[in-house]
């Protein structure tokens, strides 16, 4: 991954958190959302077309708390490499994230540099 410049992909069935991520991330000046999701098919897709180093991903999705974990365990069997932050308002999802493959959890309460830092920390970590 190229350290200097961390592509980020933004899955999220809601505009506000999309919009709401997309501000956090453009503040930083090593960091481009190369593309957004707004249903799993569609994320699906477009990962293999933006080939991010980091996917952003909500963990429920229309109402269905398992949707993003079915989509992060899709993802991580065709792609080990990409690293997933999986993010949502409910605790109680992270385990199972964590669980299907997310490389890191974290619940919507964070700070700008919270979040920050964490990608930092998944996108230089080459192990």
């Amino acid at each position: 991954m190229d350290k200097q410049h961390i592509k980020v992909f933004i899955a999220d069935d809601t505009l506000i958190g999309r919009e709401g991520l997309k501000a956090i991330l453009t503040t930083s000046d090593n960091i481009d959302v190369v593309g957004e999701g707004t249903s799993i098919p569609e994320v699906d897709r477009l990962i293999s077309k933006t080939d991010p180093d980091l996917l952003i991903i909500d963990l429920k999705w229309f109402g269905d708390e398992q949707a993003g974990s079915r989509l992060i365990r899709d993802i991580k069997n065709k792609n080990q490499k990409l690293k997933i932050l999986a993010i949502t308002v409910y605790e109680y999802l992270l385990r199972d994230a964590r669980q299907v493959g997310a490389d890191a959890t974290i619940t919507k309460t964070y700070s700008r540099e919270q979040l920050l830092s964490l990608i930092e920390q998944l996108t230089n970590d080459t192990s």
